[in-house]
């Protein structure tokens, strides 16, 4: 009667597992029990599985997988968490984690088994991992340099391009590296880190650093700071982007314009610009020339200083020149100083662009 009883439970936990068990038989295969939790999952109805082998309901996705299972229990006598993939009645594959010990039946040595579903779990971490190749790749492959610090300046990962960027043959050699020598002057990060400290991210256009063979280069910043759950600064994650060629494109552009300058300031003609019949700019000799200060040449009318019986002439030739035409380029003309004095004057107009826009240098 306690066999009776003891078979009886064990029965019911058997139908009642929610994990997928099953009975074979170790001598020929076949299915001897299945559990209502194999039904469910595989799609498969007992009567159509008891009796039978696996191989005849179509369980294994191929050969292989059924043979290096086989040789896994042949090995080890038992399965723990082996890792399997079985096909369902609708054609599905699902992945299972196989749990089996051998047991004696009736006098049989049989195989009982449980398999934990772990489908989704297996799905999670291959869109994990294919997220974790793509971003891997584009943080290998951007052409911008990616960086973790901690704020006494340990480096904790860079990418390729930044490890070019400073000079450096390995990841090794650069993350052996303080980041604070890596700044052309030691204040440049001690401020930076006090912003961000202070804000929580922090950009700027353009910072000094200096690469392993002591050259200097410039390159934009943007930085976030990352904190753990007490709000303590952990690490600083930033985007270093090269733009040597851009400043030193600026400071060529100013140098040419501080030359420039320097001419149009000392030039003994008056130089001004015009547009739709307005000065625009006006040299110191200009101003001398017609008795205006630079203040009240800024946006003068042409027709304050032109004589009226030029002027139509004069606007017109304007007009036609800021409209893209070539009407010519020297001629005479009247002036009128602010003190009412006519003067003579040669003019030469070309047609140029002021603040980007159509304009005439005269």
């Amino acid at each position: 009667a306690a066999l009776v009883r003891s078979e009886e439970k064990f029965s019911k936990l058997f139908d009642a597992s929610p994990m997928w068990s099953e009975l074979v038989s170790l001598e020929d295969g076949r299915f001897i029990e299945v559990n209502q939790a194999f039904q469910t999952i595989s799609g498969f109805e007992r009567d159509a599985v008891v009796g039978r082998l696996s191989t005849d309901i179509g369980l294994w996705p191929d050969v292989d997988a059924r043979d290096q299972s086989v040789a896994h229990f042949k090995k080890h006598g038992r399965m723990d968490a082996f890792p399997c993939q079985f096909r369902m009645q609708d054609g599905q594959i699902r992945h299972f984690l196989w749990y089996a010990e051998v047991v004696e039946v009736e006098n049989e040595r049989c195989l009982i088994s449980s398999l934990l579903d772990v489908t989704e779990k297996h799905h999670m971490e291959q869109a994990l991992r294919k997220s974790e190749a793509r971003y891997r790749s584009l943080y290998n492959n951007i052409p911008l340099g990616l960086f973790r610090t901690t704020p006494d300046g340990r480096i904790r990962s860079a990418n390729p391009a930044l490890i070019e960027l400073f000079g450096y043959e390995s990841e090794e050699e650069f993350l052996a590296t303080l980041s604070k020598s890596m700044y052309a002057r030691a204040e440049i990060r001690q401020q930076l880190i006090a912003e961000l400290d202070r804000e929580g991210s922090v950009f700027q256009d353009a910072i000094e650093f200096r690469r392993k063979v002591e050259s200097i280069f410039w390159a934009s910043m943007s930085a976030v700071k990352v904190v753990d759950q007490a709000g303590d600064f952990l690490y600083l994650d930033g985007v270093l982007q090269d733009v040597t060629e851009r400043i030193s494109t600026e400071k060529a552009l100013r140098a040419s314009e501080e030359k420039y300058r320097i001419l149009v300031d000392n030039a003994h003609d008056g130089i001004f610009v015009t547009r739709d019949g307005y000065v625009l700019f006006s040299n110191p000799s200009t101003c001398r020339i017609l008795g205006y200060t630079p203040e009240e040449m800024s946006a003068l009318p042409l027709e304050k200083v032109i004589h009226p019986d030029d002027f139509p002439m004069v606007i017109e030739r304007h007009y036609t020149r800021m409209a893209g035409g070539t009407p010519e380029d020297n001629y005479a003309l009247r002036a009128v100083r602010k003190s009412g004095e006519t003067l003579y004057l040669e003019l030469q107009a070309v047609s140029a662009e002021w603040e980007n826009q159509p304009s005439v240098l005269c």
